[in-house]
């Protein structure tokens, strides 16, 4: 079993344990985070985006946000980053930032991790991905 079916398997079904900063900060960074990773294999879903459409559905957003006020917000975010010189690292800097304490990165890893095994295929790129956040976050890979 691979590092992303064990995450899954792991932490399905937890709730996010309260974490310092914004909840709905938080929140906006998770769907911008489950947004880069469904564009990590340059392959985008509609069972990706439902999932994605699905979290925003869950969280309790401040007017005035709503689920799909969130969604656009974090697409518009998303496709102004991708077309800047530099890509996506200050959004992905931004959002790690955001989800800067343990129990937020927990939530964050697993909810990544359902979203890239949700369309049935893990790709290389979409493993960079979680690599990549695993490393910014300080978690060891395991041997």
């Amino acid at each position: 079993m691979g590092l992303t079916e064990r995450v899954v398997a792991h932490f399905r079904g937890m709730e996010p344990l309260p974490s310092a900063g914004d909840p709905q900060q938080r929140d906006l960074a998770m769907v911008e985070l489950m947004m880069l990773a469904m564009h990590a294999d340059r392959h985008e879903t509609t069972v990706e985006d439902d999932m994605i459409r699905e979290f925003c559905g869950t969280r309790a957003w401040d007017p005035p946000l709503d689920a799909e006020a969130a969604f656009e917000r974090a697409a518009a975010t998303v496709a102004e980053a991708t077309s800047r010189d530099d890509g996506v690292a200050g959004l992905f800097e931004s959002i790690c930032v955001r989800l800067g304490d343990a129990e937020a990165q927990q939530f964050a890893l697993t909810e990544i991790a359902e979203t890239i095994v949700a369309d049935g295929v893990v790709t290389v790129g979409e493993m960079e991905f979680v690599d990549r956040l695993r490393a910014r976050f300080g978690i060891i890979r395991e041997a």
